[in-house]
C-alpha cells in the first residue's frame, strides 16, 4: 500500500493529465466542428467510434491487462484496485456498460434524426461555447476530486457500495449537464 505522500503525488499527476487530456480533446472537438462542419451522421459516427475504443480499453482493464503508458498511472490503478477490492471490478463493469449503452442510443438517434443536417446549429456564438467548456471543466474536476477523496479517505470495508453511489451521482450530473446545455442552447439560439 502506498503512503499518503505518494498517493497525493499520484493524484496531482492524475489531475494534471486529466485536464491536459480534456483540453486536447475539447480543442480537437471544437476545431473539427468549426473547421470541418460535419453532418450529424459524421459527428455521431465519430463519437460512437471514440466510445467503442473506450469500451475496448475498459474491457482490457477488466481482464487484467495493463495498458496505461505511464508507470505512475499503473501504480495509481493498482492502488485503487487494492483499495476498492471487489468494488473496483463492479465499478469498471458499470463504467463499461454505461458507455456501451450509448452506442445503440446514438445509433437510434441517427435513425430518427436528419442525418445530413449540420451537427450543431450555426447560430451559436463564442459565449455559448465558453460556458459549455467551463461547465464541462467544472464537473469533470469536481467529480475527480470528490471521487479521489472518497477512495483515499475511506477503508476498503467502508467503500463497499461505492459503485452504486458513484453511478447515481454520475447519472444525476449527466442529466443535469444535458439540461444545462439544452437550456443554454435554446437561450443562445433565441437571442
Amino acid at each position: 500500500m502506498l503512503n499518503s505522500i505518494e498517493v497525493r503525488q499520484l493524484r496531482v499527476k492524475q489531475f494534471v493529465s486529466t485536464n491536459l487530456y480534456l483540453i486536447a480533446f475539447l480543442s480537437l472537438f471544437f476545431w473539427s466542428i468549426v473547421t470541418l462542419q460535419p453532418t450529424r451522421l459524421q459527428a455521431l459516427a465519430t463519437i460512437m467510434i471514440f466510445i467503442a475504443v473506450n469500451c475496448f480499453i475498459n474491457l482490457l482493464e477488466l481482464k487484467g491487462k495493463e495498458i496505461r503508458p505511464f508507470r505512475w498511472a499503473k501504480k495509481l490503478i493498482s492502488y485503487e484496485k487494492e483499495k476498492l477490492g471487489p468494488e473496483w471490478y463492479k465499478y469498471k463493469r458499470s463504467e463499461f456498460y454505461s458507455r456501451a449503452i450509448l452506442i445503440p442510443l446514438l445509433s437510434l438517434q441517427l435513425l430518427f434524426d436528419h442525418r445530413h443536417d449540420p451537427f450543431l446549429p450555426n447560430e451559436l456564438d463564442v459565449g455559448f461555447w465558453l460556458v459549455v467548456i467551463a461547465v464541462i471543466f467544472l464537473f469533470v474536476n469536481l467529480h475527480l476530486i470528490m471521487r479521489n477523496r472518497k477512495i483515499d479517505r475511506l477503508t476498503t470495508a467502508e467503500l463497499q457500495g461505492f459503485t452504486k453511489k458513484e453511478f447515481g451521482v454520475g447519472l444525476f450530473i449527466g442529466l443535469f449537464l444535458i439540461f444545462v446545455i439544452a437550456a443554454f442552447t435554446v437561450f443562445f439560439i433565441t437571442l
